[in-house]
Parts: structure tokens; sequence; C-alpha cells
């Protein structure tokens, strides 16, 4: 969703990279929406409406397959990456791989989302030290600049506020730092396109500005800009 804004929005061009490897969701993910487009006149008009007004295509999506997995350098080496301003990569949410290790130590921001959930909150907590970890190992091979968490998936009730505030201590010392943006929870981001009218989940069309705002996609989006200082042509809503 957030590549989607910077590219069709932003008009930041994006190059995706599914290293969630072997589910490769994100590649899936676009796959199940090319069907959908071939299968739905609504879809396909949809789509050439759209993209007729724009001077550029969808973003390209690779994966990185058993024979590139660990070396993200080799996979974009051989792909042309002229004209793209970023590229995004979809990591797994495990990283008890050296191969997972080697591709963070390709990658220069890392953005980690939390959920407002012990168990979740306690595997950050880890994740956070092993990379203080892999910068002081491999301080020559480490390409990291900034690493955020954010909060996702948060009942608009509560903000998980009880829960966090025990650990604001403990992310302090393992020198966690946290966006300010706070996703809410909501049945809306499994909508892909086939779904229903109000796409949000897609690769190939971005969401409504209404949704972006209300699901706070674009405010997460714009500190993503901001942080890595992304060449913004267009508001995002």
């Amino acid at each position: 969703m957030v590549a989607s804004l910077l590219h069709y929005k932003c008009d930041i061009r994006c190059l995706a990279v599914d290293a969630d490897y072997p589910q490769n969701s994100l590649y899936a993910l676009r796959e199940r929406e090319k069907k959908a487009v071939e299968a739905q006149t609504r879809l396909q008009d949809l789509c050439n409406n759209y993209y007729s007004e724009k001077s550029f295509g969808m973003y390209p999506i690779f994966r990185l397959d058993k024979d590139h997995y660990g070396n993200l350098e080799n996979l974009l080496g051989s792909i042309s990456t002229s004209g793209v301003d970023a590229i995004m990569v979809d990591l797994p949410g495990s990283v008890n791989q050296m191969e997972v290790l080697n591709t963070l130590l390709e990658i220069e921001y890392v953005f980690v989302p939390v959920i407002p959930d012990r168990v979740v909150i306690e595997s950050s907590l880890s994740f956070q030290f092993l990379l203080n970890e892999l910068k002081t190992r491999f301080a020559t091979r480490c390409k990291l600049k900034a690493v955020r968490y954010f909060f996702t998936q948060v009942d608009a009730r509560s903000n998980g506020k009880t829960l966090v505030e025990q650990y604001m201590e403990p992310f302090a010392k393992a020198g966690m730092v946290f966006l300010e943006t706070i996703i809410p929870r909501s049945v809306r981001f499994g909508k892909e396109p086939g779904d229903y009218s109000a796409i949000c989940r897609s690769t190939l069309l971005p969401m409504s500005d209404t949704s972006a705002t209300e699901l706070k996609i674009d405010s997460l989006t714009n500190e993503i800009i901001e942080l890595c200082q992304l060449r913004k042509k267009k508001k995002t809503n």
C-alpha cells in the first residue's frame, strides 16, 4: 500500500522486491490482480482510465527466489533500475536465517510493524538487539542508516497504550525509535480489486484519498518520505 501511494500518488518511482521466500505474498498479489483484471470488465475499465492519465505504468515486482536469496545486490544487478527512486523490499517476519541477515545488511532503511501484543513486542525487542549486533559485527558491510518501528492493527478504543507504556523503558534501552503514525485495525486492509468497489490492498492502483487518510497510510507514507529524503512531486492527499 505504501509502494502504491509512493508510485502512483507521489510520483516517486518504485521497484518492489518480494524477499518473503517461499511465500512471496506480494508477488502473488500482483498475479491475482492481473487475473482479476482479465476476468472483470469493470476493473479493466478502471485500470485503462487510470493509466491513460499517467505517463508511467505499474511498478515492477521481482521475487528474490532461492537462486538469489540472501544476495539482493546480485538480483538488482540483473534487472534495470533506471529511473527508479526507491527500491522497496518485503522481508519475511522471521530473521532466523543467514540469508535474511545478509539481505538486511544491504538495506538502508528498515520499517518494522509492531502489533500491540506482548509476544510480538518481545520479538521486536529481540530483532532490535540482533540489528545492534549486526551493525557492530559487520560495520564495513552494513548499509543500514535507520530503523523505525510503528504500531499497527491497533484497536481505536485503546491504542494499546497500557501494554506499550510497560515497554517504554526496554524500548529506550534497546535504541528502538517509533514513528508517530499508528495504523488502526480495519477489515478494509484485506480488500483487493475484485472484492468490492473501494480498493485498498493493491499493487495496480492506489487506494482512495479518503481510505489513505482514515487508515493512516498517507501519514505513514509521508513519514517514510521524510526519513528517506525521497523526492516528492505530488501530495498524497
